[in-house]
This record gives structure tokens, sequence and C-alpha cells, in this order.
């Protein structure tokens, strides 16, 4: 350590993280002289802790969509009852999941946390600025790891579908919730419904039990999405992170690409099919096909243009205007081919 690295400091060599864990020193005039650089799924001073876990795998009825093809942002949230606020829900924790596809199955660890919340929803954003809240789970013990499947059936819609009165639905919220035992009792197939402050739960008796959520958190203070884009953000224990939810004629990251103003092109035929921030080994076989026919296609255009303009630029044949049209005629099929390649690699990149 130092500027110039000649002090010998390395608490490493005492230290054993477990798991899998990589070591990391630190300042030796601070108090905590090392950390344990934990792999996913761990946690504690020496990695020796396991992290609770969620394996969620979703139903192919959800989307009205193609199934395989739709991207979707997502929170998972893990709800605990507020200690000392009876009725009060707190988020533990809430993980935002960007631009994924629902045929993937997802595994969400709770972080720093032994045990599993007692309450696991997941909030879909779909295109078109539709979002949907589901229950995953609702626990009466510790419990480390559980599998859960998002149904259709598992959807808590807000709580308007379920009152068919058009009066009643126009009612300030304190006198509207008179009504929810209704709504619980003509709706016998809903789990759980919401409001503007609450989020309710149908027990066994079809009754509702409301517990107080702050469902509307997640919208960015400031839109970073393009085109009328929706903006969704994350913050928690400090970490800040967002995501664009697109409407039906525009996608990608910041939702900067749009259909409506193309015909045919490579934005529409394979802009929707490119998942962002995962590696290409794990794209679709359409853009790995893509990808190989166009270097094919480069490798093969390119020799072809090199061999024109061998053959073309004998001075003969140029000293006639068909000769110079056919010597740049390769010229400008190579400008093509790396115009055409450009626009497909920076697609892959955002």
């Amino acid at each position: 350590m130092g500027n110039q690295c000649r002090v010998l400091f390395n608490p490493c060599i005492h230290i054993q993280c477990k798991n899998g864990g990589t070591c990391l020193p630190l300042d030796k005039r601070e108090l905590i002289k090392f950390v344990c650089s934990c792999p996913e799924g761990y946690y504690g001073i020496y990695c020796e802790r396991t992290k609770s876990q969620v394996n969620i795998e979703f139903s192919s009825s959800l989307s009205s969509k193609h199934f395989q093809s739709e991207l979707v942002s997502l929170f998972v949230y893990f709800l605990q009852l507020e200690w000392g606020l009876p009725g009060v829900l707190s988020i533990e924790n809430r993980f935002l999941y960007k631009q994924m596809q629902l045929n993937e199955l997802l595994d969400v660890y709770n972080n720093n946390n032994d045990y599993l919340s007692t309450f696991i929803l997941v909030e879909i954003y779909f295109q078109n600025n539709i979002s949907n809240y589901y229950i995953g789970a609702i626990l009466k013990g510790n419990s480390r790891k559980i599998n859960i499947k998002i149904e259709k059936i598992n959807r808590c819609p807000y709580v308007d579908e379920l009152i068919l009165n058009e009066t009643v639905r126009k009612f300030p919220l304190r006198r509207k919730l008179k009504y929810y035992h209704y709504a619980c009792e003509v709706n016998s197939l809903i789990k759980c419904f919401y409001d503007e402050s609450s989020l309710c739960f149908r027990d066994k008796y079809h009754q509702p039990y409301c517990l107080v959520f702050q469902h509307q958190s997640t919208q960015c203070s400031i839109n970073y999405c393009k085109n009328n884009g929706r903006c969704i953000e994350n913050i928690i224990n400090g970490v800040w992170d967002f995501a664009c939810v697109c409407n039906g004629c525009s996608y990608g990251s910041l939702c900067q690409l749009i259909t409506s103003e193309y015909v045919l092109s490579f934005d529409v035929m394979l802009g929707q099919d490119i998942k962002t921030n995962i590696s290409f080994m794990k794209q679709s076989f359409l853009i790995k096909f893509v990808l190989s026919f166009i270097i094919i296609m480069i490798l093969l255009g390119t020799l072809s243009n090199i061999l024109s303009l061998i053959t073309f630029r004998q001075g003969k044949i140029l000293e006639h205007s068909c000769g110079i049209y056919l010597f740049c005629l390769p010229l400008i099929g190579q400008i093509g081919l790396v115009i055409l390649d450009s626009r497909y690699f920076y697609l892959l990149i955002t």
C-alpha cells in the first residue's frame, strides 16, 4: 500500500473467505482491514451465510402477445409487516429486472437475509405502459428457498375493476372501503387487490384484509426515457437504477428506437428480439443466425469487391465511362456493406 506501493500490508494472508469468496485488503489505518467479496447467494463477513432464494417461473397466460419475444420490466418485492406498526407493509428488499422475457426462469436472492419475507409480490410492466401486480407467495413460517409460478389468477387488480357499481367507484377512498367485502364475495377467484394506499388480500372467509402499502414509489422523478416511455426506478440501500417501459411503437433501453417511421429495416425485423444487458451467447437463435449470415456476407462481399477493383483498375478499361462505372460500383457496394453491418452491431450494443 502507499503512494508508491512500498509498504507491505496484506491481511488476507490470514483470512479465509468461505463458499468461494475473495478476500480484498483495505487500508490498514481503517478499523476494518479487509472485506470478503462473496459470490451470488452468499453474504456475511466471511461469506459464511446463505441468502434466502425464490425461483420464479412465469406462466404463458400472462402475456397476450407472443410469449417468447415480448420484453418486460418487473419488480420483485419482499414485503414484511412493519415492526411496531400493525397493518403496515414495509419493503424489505425490492429488485428491478429490465427487459427480460417471461419464458426465462428468474432466480432472486433476498439480500442479507437468511429467511424469505412473509409476502412476495411481483409487479410486471408490459409494453404499452400496462402494469400488473401478482402475488407470488404468502409464507407462514421461515423458508430459505421456494419455487413459485406466477399465473394469471395471481393478478391483483385495481379495486375499481371489482366494484361494478359506477357510483361506488366515484366515492372517496374512505367511503369506498365499506364496499370491499362485497368485491371479495362477488369475485371468488381473486387472491388480492389494491387501491391508492393499500394492498388487500382475500381471506378464507371471503373478507378483505388490507395492509398499508406505498406502491406508487417507483416512478422516476425525472423521465429519462424517449418517445413517451415510462420511467421506473429502484432505490434500495443507496443503490439507484431505472428502466424504461416503452409504448407499442418504440423500444430500446431508453425507448430511443421507433418502428412507426420504418417500413422494412433491422430496427423493425430484429430490434425487439435483441435482449439487452446479457451476453451474445444468450441471445435468441434468430439473432445468432443473422450475425452468422452477416459475417459470411461481409467476407464474400469484401472478397468480391477486391477482385472487382483489381479487374477494373486497368488503364484501358478506365478510358471508357462504363469502365469508370464498373470500377466505382464495388466501392459503393463496400460502403453499403459497412453501413449495413454497423447498423446491426449498433442494435446489438444498444
